[in-house]
């Protein structure tokens, strides 16, 4: 049986190949990693940064990367659902989708 049809679906298909897009990126895989534990790996004292998330600046200065090239890689892992931002005044505000990944690489589990 191919990999196609036990997923059950294409649209299902897309997800997977866009989650593993997004971290095939060694500072997109990263991000994903020190958003996980955003605590243990940024500092504010303005924000709340577990509850609230990490402005893209401070991931600027954590990955080394551009403003822009940085703003590039967080779109890229919001458009595949695996982080969210909101923004707070003139910042972005991001933190992993938790639930949302956990679904989605639960169901990936599931296929093996």
């Amino acid at each position: 049986m191919s990999l196609i049809k036990n997923l059950g679906s294409m649209y299902q298909t897309e997800l997977y190949l866009k989650a593993f897009k997004a971290l095939s990126n060694p500072d997109r895989f990263n991000i994903v990693q020190w958003l996980l534990e955003p605590k243990k790996n940024f500092f504010s004292e303005k924000v709340d940064i577990e509850k609230e998330g990490v402005t893209i600046n401070m991931i600027m200065q954590k990955v080394g990367l551009s403003q822009s090239v940085t703003s590039q890689h967080i779109q890229q892992l919001e458009d595949a659902g695996i982080v969210t931002c909101e923004r707070k005044a003139q910042f972005r505000m991001c933190k992993v989708n938790k639930s949302y990944t956990k679904q989605l690489f639960e169901s990936l589990a599931d296929l093996f």
